[in-house]
């Protein structure tokens, strides 16, 4: 006999067991996340994965301590001394056009890669200290908003103007106005008006005023900066050896200034498709998702501590390179219930009406745009516990709580307690069958309701009911029965008791038709 939920209207999820199971768990959502991780015994060149970027044909490329692995999602491509790369450390990864990938290096400048068709990507030319490039430390290529390729490195800053696909000239600024020379850890550009450098001696901004230093509660900051990130709502995050800062609206803020506790220090930052950002720290990611921080970390799956690179492909796969190799998050297939504000334990998860809802031992919750709201359907009665709720087919929800059964009709709200024949206050479970009954689970058995009236299997039975054993009566008329199940086959029903799962094969009773 199959069987299965027969609830209009309201159906239960599929986690139903799986929130049930966990009922005693007093930490259900401290969320543990899934994540594939990727070492040298995986393919993995090296293990200190400093930079990721993907192509536009899908692949990652991880520039490491000691080369350049490219992964096309099944296995590892790897460049290092014996392929040319004489010296090795990979800092950053641009795609120029497809097929062409620029690799910046600590030491040996930009390797370009081209990538034949029906092979894999090889090296086919070196620029450093050219009329190409200034500089062999590159430590960043990226875009500008007109598509031209800034270049950081040890001598400044070098410029690709670009039409297309086309080089038409190679612009530098190796002198930033008052400040002098200065070596680039990394950039911010717009245009050549407008961009942020970060330097050995500080965030220098160039604008319509000129060139000026980032000051924080009017000091200059003067301690280098080695990264910077431009959010998609303009903000700007960077941060030095032991302090991490964002400018808001033209101010500057320490990431602790606005999220007390917040001390670790940030070795870079990413940005997922939903706006959220990531920032590697020496204990795992912090994610910043609708003005929350929240920590990614060994206790939520992560084996990566200290996390020096981060990046959101395509997808929304979030890549986390660290000292010991790589891992993957499929952030896609994942949205979390913000619950840092909600004590207790969850029981059930029940679709009703286009809504969705959350019972618990603190009540019960809407779960609206990944947030907990504590519902208003039980304003007035607010039992301590909800452990289920369900709609019959009038449109009536019936509600299992600590302090009995509630039915909640328009306009009114009745309880079911023990004064009417329920056999104990404590309910865990109520469903319906296909005949419009009822059925209560409770702490000492189980009762239904038809047309408004009460029945339990102690003092107030129905005669019609044969059992097969004393067992059976006594199962249903003094055990604590946790779940109800309603089959295929005209509504008869299941008790399946905590204690045991063989409770419930002992439960062998039916329903007198004739």
């Amino acid at each position: 006999m199959t069987s299965s939920r027969f609830i209009p209207q309201c159906r239960h999820s599929l986690f139903y067991l799986l929130f049930f199971s966990l009922y005693f768990c007093p930490h259900l959502f401290s969320q543990k996340y899934y994540f594939e991780n990727y070492t040298t015994a995986d393919g993995l060149i090296q293990g200190t994965v400093r930079t990721i970027c993907q192509d536009s044909k899908g692949r990652i490329w991880f520039g490491t301590a000691e080369g350049l692995s490219i992964y096309d999602g099944t296995e590892f491509y790897n460049y290092g001394y014996q392929e040319g790369l004489t010296i090795p450390v990979i800092v950053s990864i641009y795609e120029l056009v497809p097929g062409v990938m620029l690799v910046g290096t600590l030491g040996e400048g930009v390797v370009v890669f081209i990538d034949p068709p029906f092979s894999k990507p090889v090296p086919v030319m070196k620029l450093a200290d050219n009329e190409y490039i200034s500089g062999r430390d590159i430590m960043q290529i990226i875009a500008d908003d007109n598509d031209n390729i800034w270049f950081g490195t040890e001598n400044g800053i070098t410029i690709w103007q670009m039409r297309g696909d086309s080089l038409l000239k190679v612009d530098r600024i190796n002198s930033f106005g008052p400040y002098g020379e200065r070596g680039i850890m990394m950039l911010d550009p717009h245009d050549k008006d407008n961009f942020f450098a970060a330097t050995e001696s500080g965030l220098i901004k160039k604008d319509e005023h000129g060139y000026s230093m980032i000051k924080y509660k009017g000091r200059d900051i003067t301690n280098t900066v080695f990264k910077i990130f431009e959010d998609s709502e303009n903000n700007i995050w960077f941060t030095t050896e032991n302090q991490t800062y964002v400018i808001k609206n033209n101010i500057v803020y320490t990431l602790n200034e606005l999220f007390p506790g917040a001390h670790y220090p940030v070795h870079c930052f990413g940005e997922g498709r939903s706006k959220e950002i990531y920032m590697g720290s020496i204990d795992g990611i912090l994610q910043l998702k609708n003005n929350r921080l929240r920590q990614i970390s060994h206790d939520n799956g992560l084996n990566q501590k200290d996390v020096i690179s981060v990046y959101s492909d395509r997808e929304n796969n979030l890549w986390i390179g660290s000292l010991a190799g790589v891992s993957k998050m499929p952030v896609s297939g994942f949205n979390f219930v913000n619950t840092e504000n909600f004590r207790g334990h969850f029981s059930s998860i029940t679709a009703c009406n286009g809504r969705l809802y959350a019972t618990s031992s603190s009540g019960l919750y809407e779960i609206s745009n990944n947030e907990l709201v504590k519902t208003r359907l039980l304003d007035g009665i607010n039992p301590s516990v909800v452990r289920d709720f369900i709609t019959d087919a009038p449109g009536n929800l019936w509600f299992a709580t600590n302090k009995g059964v509630y039915k909640k009709s328009k306009g009114s709200m009745r309880q079911f307690t023990t004064a009417d024949g329920l056999p104990h206050n404590f309910v865990y479970d109520v469903e319906v069958d296909q005949k419009h009954t009822i059925w209560i689970a409770t702490q000492a058995g189980l009762a239904y309701i038809k047309e408004n009236k009460l029945f339990n299997f102690a003092d107030i039975p129905e005669k019609k009911w044969i059992f097969s054993d004393s067992e059976s009566r006594e199962l249903l008329s003094g055990q604590s029965i946790r779940t109800i199940v309603i089959d295929d086959n005209n509504g008869d029903t299941v008790p399946a008791a905590a204690a045991a799962a063989a409770a419930a094969q002992s439960a062998d009773i039916e329903e007198q038709t004739s």
